[in-house]
């Protein structure tokens, strides 16, 4: 059980480090999360933390040069 729920967290971060919080990177983990038949809140409770760390490296990007643009905004929603 530890090493399955290990491993759905590991890749739980390197989606959205490689795709961002939406397509078929995220399409597929929710897919892998309810074959390894974790508790859907469980899954949104570890992805908690992913996602902030997500959204902090946006909009610290999106702020570091003083302007922010229609498709960094369109980032955050």
């Amino acid at each position: 059980m530890r090493r399955r729920d290990s491993m759905w967290r590991s890749q739980a971060w390197q989606v959205p480090t490689t795709s961002g919080p939406r397509g078929t990177g995220w399409n597929e983990l929710w897919v892998a999360l309810r074959f390894q038949q974790i508790n859907e809140t469980s899954g949104r409770e570890a992805l908690r933390p992913i996602a902030i760390a997500y959204l902090e490296r946006v909009v610290a990007f999106a702020f570091a040069d003083d302007e922010i643009e229609q498709h960094e905004l369109g980032q955050l929603s």
